[in-house]
């Protein structure tokens, strides 16, 4: 999977969370709370790489994942 994929693939995944929620790759820096996606939404996001993705994030990995960017790096090396 190409990183554009991956983007647009978490961006889906986001979206379908809290469809609210205004995400998009121009925001990739920014933090998913100052985005709108709440901690319950950060949950569900990490659940929802784990069933579509495969791919578990380990608790103390969990805390350095703050965007989409960052996300983007730690799943990169992992797909």
């Amino acid at each position: 999977m190409s990183r554009d994929q991956l983007v647009q693939k978490l961006i889906e995944m986001l979206l379908y969370i809290a469809p609210g929620v205004e995400m998009s790759a121009a925001k990739s820096g920014e933090s998913l709370e100052d985005v709108g996606y709440d901690s319950l939404d950060q949950s569900s996001f990490l659940l929802s790489i784990d069933e579509q993705l495969g791919v578990k994030i380990e608790n103390e990995h969990v805390q350095g994942l703050r965007t989409l960017n960052d996300y983007v790096a730690h799943l990169s090396s992992r797909l």
